[in-house]
C-alpha cells in the first residue's frame, strides 16, 4: 500500500509536467512566457479558464504578427 507521502510526490510529478508541457505548447503559439506560465497553471487547477474575460482571444487582438 504506498504511503500519503509517495502519493503526494506522484502529484508534484504529475502537475510539474502537465504544467512544463503546457507551457511549452502555448508558447509555440507566440504567447510570451510569463502568460503561457499563467494560462497553464490557470487551466490545470480550473479545469481551463483563462486569465483573461475574453480567454485565448485576447492574444488574437493582440498579436501584430497575425
Amino acid at each position: 500500500m504506498p504511503s500519503v507521502v509517495a502519493t503526494a510526490a506522484q502529484m508534484w510529478r504529475i502537475y510539474l509536467i502537465l504544467t512544463i508541457a503546457g507551457v511549452g505548447l502555448v508558447m509555440l503559439s507566440g504567447i510570451p512566457l510569463w502568460d503561457a506560465v499563467n494560462i497553464s497553471m490557470t487551466a490545470i487547477a480550473t479545469g481551463g479558464f483563462s486569465v483573461h474575460t475574453q480567454g485565448i482571444m485576447y492574444y488574437q487582438t493582440r498579436c501584430s504578427r497575425c
